[in-house]
Formats: structure tokens, sequence, C-alpha cells
């Protein structure tokens, strides 16, 4: 009742107040306000006609309402009547609507006050019908423009409002609108990809409106919603993490979330998206903002699945009835690709990709690479997924394809092929069998490419007549079809536009990320084994008279025969030869040594000062060298370099194998040059005897405890850059400083240089006995029943002869704080257990190749999985075996072979992960490294303390670490310069994977993240800047 009284009072008092003296304001928005008040209180005709005569005089001079609008000075009170004034004004008079709609779009854009840009907005969407289509997409095109403006802080306003005009523009307009956001969304940056997605976003939250507006086919109103759904999906697989999250708030809160949006429509939505969202969404750091914003997209699904469960009933995804199983290397996955999975998506299929590991004689980018080039690829295409990593399906082995049928047990499965590989592929030739490849549908596309001959075409005929099941064919436009992978990598290398042969969001993750890089397709095969090592115990005069023509033709030749001759006549003298098999077996080099008892050391070296050192020094079985002889480097045609290094390493590690502990070295030649020869004793750690002859010196060194290296820096190195004979300079320089630092370990004990290719072709030859095929690749390809399987760096990247050659990627992964390690997969590669899942489906008994064997941890972390998947492990063949890993081979009830087994193994080392930006170990981070860089550690100051070195100086690890970086700048300094002459641009990190295999960068820390555009040498000299600065601790003993 009080209420009543006081609204009568009020009443009254307005009608008092506007009764009384009646004038104009110089205000418009007061006029307005008036009339509308006068109108309401039901005043006196006259005295409305006067307010109504206020406000249309200021209608006349409505041009000053407009600017007043844009300035600052006026209040946003006035703002906000104003343009309640034009609306009203434009939707009665019909004048004037574009100009007052781009006014509002005006203020919307450049508007200092939220609640007048949104006022605006709002406004703009109710003026929208009242325009001509034209004029509607005019207004469309404007905002789309104005999302590129510079000011988030204003654009962020747009996307809601642009988002319903939109749904105002013809069927045709939108459809143009829709592509235009398609391709932006692939070509923008992060901040405005982020307003397209929310534009779209609220588009599909009100696009059941569009049904009422405009008369069209339903089959083209559900494309153009997949279309929309599409762009948002594109979001979600953006490589920018900004763009992904923007893409699944828009997903969770302004779709799944909106109050414009039925129950029935969410549902409609849910059925298109759920099974992509599912097979996109990826595990993130719990700690991360993406962790957040997943939680809270999901939060906004799993609300809709309750209240749909409550109030409709249980939802049901559509099972197909038809299934397409499309199998591929995709490195990388191409529009050739993507319009073979669209020809199959209008037959009614859903398609399944898996990304296939079989193809082993490619070398492919890492698998996760490739899966993520295909997600950004086939994000819009709402039937069309990646089948599952941890399911490796081999068309060639029918107990995967059984599980294949079994995955899909109410769809029927149609196997997706090129008609190449139906002709040469090995499934297709094998005998048919239950669940046998030739047992399943086949969808074929034609591979014109191959311009088949007609024979070679009815070939393809009659292996698809071997199919059982329906074939159905397929063929691609001919822009299409010349699409290669090899098309696609030559235009990388030259820095090209690809976007017309992969997706352009594609193109820009595979130069953001420094992918296919001077990558060649396939594998390097090891054509033939090019160097022999032979011992010979029988030592005949025919073979003297060999090494005396061959070696000593320009040295006195009867007085090196009468010398060796001699020699034979020792206590178990043998001969090591170095054979170059390529060019006709022709001998490199050999050593001749022997062993000698404590007792008859005066006899031996004449020399009371010799035989006494030796006696208070050596201990165990001694061995002598005689002698190291090889041709000169003119006559060298070898790939072997340091042909004397190589003999005395061979020579030392058999007799390491032979349980000899001490070594000697005395040339049995007088006046034979030994300059070089010297050098490189003194590189492995002998010690020059200061009291035997200077010109022909007496060596020796402890030979128990050997330190190993393996010289593996050239295979980290790309093509053509690893022939280069600047870098082999510097190489070799940079090797010879190392060796010298190895050296000052530990004084007086050998240090063992290993030539890795000698390793691997050694290697190899164990394989192929084993495998019992022979060590030239066959014209005809005839493999054997073994797979090779290399874990670690030794033939990796490589194809034995005639053997299935597959790697399994690991790599030794510390903790930041470096006090802990695991061996785990190496960067972007599947899981260990996945790899060793793709291995089983190979169906073949394995030989497993490693660097070392000696604490066994890698071999120890996959044994476990080889006994879980029950593969068949037929041998276990290392670079250098230990004592220790022999008995940890026997515990694990294995069969072990290597090419240099060292009972009591020291250190060992591989000289590349010693040098930064080259290699080294990785080391764990909870955000991704940078590009296709992998973070990693050298176990070198200043980056971390070698603390595996033990009993050594700080002084000593100080100058070991400062060799190593210098090593390293010298062949980075090499490799820029070489870089800069073959490219015309300068190497910097972001071009470093077309030098280096595997690019690295040392870790720095938290958030101290390198700049791409910068040299590594330029790094690296800072880090050498910073262990310099630690000098005068290492001095001080630390």
């Amino acid at each position: 009742m009080k209420i009543e009284i006081y609204q009568d009072l009020l009443i009254h008092n307005l009608r008092k107040s506007f009764t009384g003296n009646i004038s104009a304001s110089v205000l418009p928005a007061e006029n307005y306000l008036n009339m509308k008040i006068v109108e309401l209180l039901d005043l006196d005709e006259n005295i409305v006609k006067k307010h109504i005569e206020f406000y249309r005089r200021d209608i006349k001079k409505i041009q000053y309402i407009f600017l007043s609008n844009l300035k600052t000075s006026t209040s946003g009170i006035i703002k906000k009547i104003q343009i309640e004034l034009l609306l009203e004004h434009t939707l009665k008079s019909k004048q004037e609507e574009i100009y007052t709609a781009l006014h509002f779009c005006n203020i919307l854009k450049v508007s200092g006050i939220e609640d007048i840009r949104n006022l605006a907005g709002q406004t703009l969407v109710n003026l929208m019908p009242s325009l001509s289509f034209q004029q509607r997409n005019d207004i469309a095109i404007e905002l789309l423009r104005a999302l590129e403006m510079e000011d988030y802080q204003f654009t962020k306003y747009i996307p809601y409002y642009l988002g319903q005009l939109i749904l105002c523009l013809t069927p045709n307009e939108l459809e143009e609108v829709i592509d235009d956001l398609i391709e932006k969304i692939k070509q923008s940056d992060p901040k405005l990809s982020s307003l397209l997605l929310r534009t779209i976003g609220i588009a599909i939250a009100n696009y059941p409106k569009y049904r009422e507006r405009f008369s069209e086919k339903e089959e083209s109103y559900e494309n153009r919603l997949s279309k929309m759904i599409g762009i948002l999906l594109n979001g979600f697989v953006h490589y920018n993490l900004k763009v992904k999250q923007a893409a699944f708030r828009v997903i969770g809160r302004e779709i799944f979330g909106s109050s414009y949006l039925s129950l029935e429509e969410k549902n409609h939505i849910f059925q298109l998206i759920a099974k992509k969202i599912l097979t996109l969404l990826t595990p993130v750091n719990k700690e991360s903002l993406m962790f957040l914003i997943s939680c809270t997209g999901l939060n906004y699904i799993y609300k809709f699945i309750s209240d749909y469960n409550f109030f409709k009933g249980s939802i049901n995804l559509k099972i197909p009835d038809k299934v397409a199983f499309f199998p591929g290397a995709f490195d990388p996955f191409s529009l050739s690709h993507k319009e073979i999975v669209k020809a199959i998506e209008i037959l009614g299929f859903e398609i399944y990709l898996a990304v296939d590991e079989f193809s082993w004689s490619k070398r492919t980018q890492p698998h996760l690479f490739r899966r993520d080039i295909i997600n950004i690829s086939i994000a819009d295409e709402l039937n069309v997924y990646l089948y599952p990593e941890d399911l490796p399906v081999n068309i060639a082995n029918p107990d995967d394809l059984k599980v294949l049928r079994e995955n899909f047990s109410f769809s029927e499965v149609y196997i997706v092929v090129g008609s190449d590989v139906i002709l040469n592929a090995s499934a297709y030739q094998k005998n048919k069998r239950k669940n046998s490849i030739h047992t399943f549908s086949h969808i074929v596309f034609d591979r014109r490419t191959l311009h088949a001959a007609d024979e070679k075409e009815k070939m393809i005929q009659e292996a698809i007549k071997e199919i059982r099941g329906e074939t159905i064919k397929l063929n691609l436009t001919p822009c299409y079809e010349e699409i290669s992978s090899s098309q696609i990598r030559g235009n990388i290398d030259e820095n090209r536009d690809i976007s017309r042969l992969i997706d352009p969001l594609a193109q820009k993750y595979i130069y953001e990320n420094s992918l296919y890089q001077r990558e060649p397709q396939y594998k390097s095969v090891i054509q033939t084994i090019s160097i022999d090592v032979q011992i010979i115990e029988n030592i005949t005069l025919d073979l003297i008279e060999e090494l005396c023509q061959k070696i000593f033709s320009k040295y006195n030749q009867n007085e090196a025969s009468k010398k060796l001759v001699e020699f034979t006549h020792k206590l178990n003298p043998r001969i090591l030869l170095l054979r170059d098999v390529r060019h006709n077996g022709i001998i490199l080099g050999f050593s001749a040594f022997h062993w000698v008892r404590s007792n008859i050391l005066f006899q031996e070296f004449k020399d009371n000062l010799i035989s006494e050192y030796i006696r208070e020094n050596a201990v165990g079985r001694t061995i002598v060298i005689d002698g190291i002889f090889t041709i000169s480097d003119m006559e060298n045609k070898s790939e072997l370099e340091n042909l004397e290094q190589v003999i005395l390493t061979e020579t030392l590690s058999f007799c390491i194998e032979k349980d000899y502990n001490y070594t000697i070295f005395r040339n049995i030649l007088n006046n034979y040059p030994l300059t070089s020869l010297n050098e490189n004793l003194e590189l492995m750690g002998f010690y020059r005897l200061p009291f035997s002859d200077k010109d022909n010196p007496v060596f020796v060194v402890d030979i128990s405890k050997p330190c190993i290296v393996n010289l593996d820096t050239e295979t980290t190195i790309k093509e053509p850059f690893c022939q280069n004979l600047s870098i082999k300079k510097s190489v070799i320089m940079s090797r010879k400083r190392l060796l010298k630092s190895f050296t000052t370990f530990y004084p007086g004990n050998i240090v063992l240089p290993f030539n890795i290719n000698l390793i691997n072709q050694t290697i190899v030859k164990k394989i192929c006995k084993i495998n019992d095929v022979p060590t030239k690749p066959l014209t005809v390809r005839d493999l054997g029943g073994l797979m090779c399987v290399p874990f670690g760096k030794i033939l990796h990247k490589m194809v034995v002869p005639n053997t299935v050659t597959k790697s399994l990627h690991t790599e030794k992964i510390f903790a930041s704080d470096m006090k802990s390690f695991k061996i785990d997969a190496f960067p972007n590669y599947m899981s260990l257990e996945n790899q060793v899942k793709m291995i089983r489906s190979f169906d073949m008994p394995v030989v497993l190749i490693d660097d070392y064997l000696h604490k066994g941890y890698r071999i120890k972390t996959l044994e476990p999985l080889f006994k879980k998947y029950d593969i068949k492990i037929k041998k276990i063949i290392v670079g250098a075996l230990s004592g220790s890993g022999k008995e940890i081979a026997t515990i694990l009830d294995r069969d072990v072979d290597c090419a240099h087994f060292i009972p009591n193994l020291r250190l060992w080392f591989n000289e590349s992960e010693l040098f930064p930006f080259i290699g080294g170990d990785a080391l764990s981070r909870k955000i991704r490294s940078q590009g296709n860089l992998v973070r990693s550690i050298n176990l070198i100051l200043p980056y971390t303390f070698p603390s595996f070195i033990k009993n050594i100086s700080g002084k000593t690890i100080y100058n070991f670490s400062e060799v190593c970086i210098e090593n390293a700048l010298t062949i980075l300094d090499a490799l820029e310069d070489e870089y800069q002459s073959i490219q015309q641009r300068k190497l910097t990190l972001r071009h470093l994977g077309e030098v280096i295999i595997y690019p690295r960068y040392p870790d720095q820390g938290e958030d101290m993240d390198y700049s791409l555009n910068l040299s590594p040498s330029h790094y690296l000299r800072n880090g050498l800047e910073l262990l310099r600065r630690t000098k005068g601790m290492a001095e001080r003993g630390m």
C-alpha cells in the first residue's frame, strides 16, 4: 500500500514538473528522455507535441550526435542515451542505416568505456536485420578487419557481437566468411586466431536461429555447422599453446556452457565433436595453465552430459557401418593424402589413419612430429581420426589384423592402400590365411605418378583379384597426384612456400619446428664391408715378403725382412693386418707384437734402466709392440684416416681381450720415421721412457683399466658437411686435443679411441653371419629371418645389408638437478613400450645392437618389455663389452657378442656427447624444447660437474671441460663458415638441424630460452666465458 502511495506521489510530481516551464535542453539526450517520459505520463497533447518538436530539431542536427558519441569528453550516460536515440530514429525513419551501423562499429572498436562498447555491439545486432544484405556483408567485413587491430583491450569485445552478426548474412555470404575464417585461423598470429575462435564459437551457439532466417536444404545447414566446428578443432590442434587454450575455452564455455542452445542442440554438436575431442586431447602438465583450461572445458562438457542424462536420457554415439583403415608413413601428411581421406569420407566411411613404423628402410621424422602434422591437417574432418599408437598394426602380420577387426567388431573394416602397395608390399606376397590382408575389403587409390606400363597395370589388376573382400577404386585429381614427399622436402630445403602441397597450418608447424631440413628420405645402406682386420699367428716367409713389398717400398726391404724374420722367433709372435677389401684387399698397414716374460726383459731391450723400470711398474702379463707400419696417406684410398691410430687401437684391444695388462712399444726397425706414430702413442696415454734412445724411443702404458672413446662426431653431421675437408680438419684437430686431455686423467694408463665406422663394419659382419645373409646388398631383395634392432648410436639411421633393421629410439634423460636419470624414449618418439610393441608386430626374432654393455642401464630397462611382449632375442651385439657387462648378460640369460671386449673398463665416452649443440644427453623439464632442438646436458663444466670421473683433480676436470667447449667451437665455426658459403646465409639455431642430425642445446634453467636467430657459436662462447670465470676455484682445488 505504501509503495503505491509513493508511486502516485512520484508521478504527480513528475507531471507537475513537466507542465511547468517547458523549454528545450541543449543536450539531445535530455530532450529524447523528456519526450519518452511525457509520452509515458500521458500529459496534455500540446505538451507532448512540444517535446516531440524539441526531439525533431535535434534529429536535424544528427551529425553532431554522431560526433559527440566519439568524443572522450562526452559522458558515458549521454552516450548510452544517444545510442538508443540513434537506433530508434534509424529503425523508424529507415534512413542512414548503414551510416548508423558503421557508427556503432566505430564505438564498439574504440570506446574506452566497457558498457558503451557492449551497448553499441548489442544495438548493432538489433539494427542488423533492418539492413540490406549487401550492407550486412559490409558491416561483417568491417568488424572482421577490426579484429586485426593491435589493441587487444578493444578487440576482445568484438567477437561476441560479430559471431551473432555474421548469422544475418545470406548463405552464400556466410559461406564466404567461414571459408575466410578457415584460412585465417591457419595463418594468423595467436591473438587474432583467439579472437576468430571466439567469434565462430558465438556463431555456433546462435546458429539454430539461422534456420529460421533463411530457407535452405538441411544438408547445407549441417555442412556449414561441420565447417564451423572444424575451425574450432583447427584451433584445438594448433601448435601455439595460446590458440589451443582459446579453442578449448570456446568449446567448453561458449558452446557446451551456452544458455542459447537447448540440450538437444548441444547433443547434436556433441555427436559431431565428442570423438574428435577425445582423440585430440593430449596429456598436459598439471601445473600448467593448459591443464586448468582443459579442466574448465571438460567441466562444461561433463555438466552437459549430466544434464542430458538427467533430463533426456543416455547419450548414444553412432557406430559406423564401415571403417577405413589407412596406414602410411605420412612423412609428411600432404594435401594428396587429405584428398584421399575426403574422397573416402564422402563415401560414408569413418577413417582411421595409422602412422606406420613398418617402412623400416625410410628415414622418417620422429613419430610424434608426424602425428602432430596429421592432427593439424585432419582436425576439420569430423569423421577422420588417428589410430591409437599403442595398437600397432603391421598389415603383414595376421595377428595384428585380427586385433584390428576386433577393435571394430560392429563395423566392416576396409584397408586403404595405393595400387603400388598391392603390387610390391610383402604382405600381399604371402600365402592367404585367416585374418591375412587378403581377407579384408580394400579401398585402392591409383598412383598414376608411377607412369605404369600396360603390363604393370595388368599385374596390379591380377594382384587385386587375390583380395577376397570388396574393392573400391579411387583416383586423385591430377593436381594432387604429383605431390610427393621428395617434392615437399626439396621445397623446404629451399625455404619455399609449400601451402599448396600440405595444410597451411602444418607448413607453419614444420617451419616453426625446423623439420625436414636436409633430410634424406631413406636410411643409408651399408653397401659393403670395406675394412678387414686379421690376426696372423702363423707368420710365413711369403707374408713377410708381401709386407716388405707393400709397406716398405721406400725403406730398406732387406733390413725389414731380416728384422721381421727375427721377430718370428719371439714368444707368441703375432701380426695384426689391416686390409682394404674394397680395393682388392690391399694391405693398409700392420702391427707386430709378442709376449715378453719379466725374466727376459734385459735380453729384450739390452738396457738395464728400461728393464728395471718395467719390472717395477708392470703388473700382470706384458706385451711388446715391435712396430706399427702403414702405407702412405697418398696410397691410402680407404675411408679410414690415421691408420696408425686405428692399428694401434685394434692391437691393444686384442691384447686386452687376451688378458694382457701392460704394453711396451719399441720399433724393431732403425731409422724408420716415427714422428706421427710417436704423437699417436702419446695421445693414447703411452709414456716415453726418458732414458731410452731418442731416435728409437721406448714407450710404456698400463692397459689393465682402459678408458675408451667412440670417435663418432662425423656421424652426427649431415651430408654434404660431413665430407667437407675444412670440417674434417676441424674434427681431426679437435680430436687430438680431446685425446691429450683424456691422458691427463690417469697418466700412464691407456686411452682407446675406437673408429666408429670400423665398429659398425665389425658388427655388421657379425649380424650378417648370424642372419645367414651376405654382407653385400643383393640386387633382388632376399631378407634374412632375423631382425636387427639398434638401440644406441651404433648403426643408427643405417640399414644392415639384406636384414630388416629397425631402431629403438632410446635416450638417457637426466633430472634437472642431475641427481638421477632414466632410460626412456628419445624426445618426440613413441614411448619405449609402444616401440617394443611395434617391434613385436614384425613377428621376427631380433638381434639387439648397442654401443656398450657395462652398467647395463639400457638393457635392464628394455629387458622387462621384451619379456612382457614375448620377443625372442637371438643375440645382443655391442661395440664394447666389459666384464661387468658380460655378467649382466649372463644374469639375464642372454647371448652376447662384441666388437671389443674390455674386461676391466674404467671410463667410456662418446666423443660427440662432450660437445655442446652437437651431442649430449637429454634433460627433463616441464616445458617442451625449442623447435626441433633437444634440451640437453653435456657432462662437463660449466653445465654440470662430471662426478662419474673419479680420483682426478678439479683442475684436470676444468681443463678437460675447457678443451671440450673449445673443440665444439672449432667444429661449429667450421660448420658455420661452410654453411654460409653454401647457403649464403648465417647458420642459426633455427637452421642447426640442416647440419646436425639431432641438434641440441645445453639447458640453462627454467624459462631461459635461446634466440633461434643467433648462431650456436655465439652461445658457446658465452659458455666458455662462464667456465673461465671459475678457473680460480679449479686451481685452488674444488
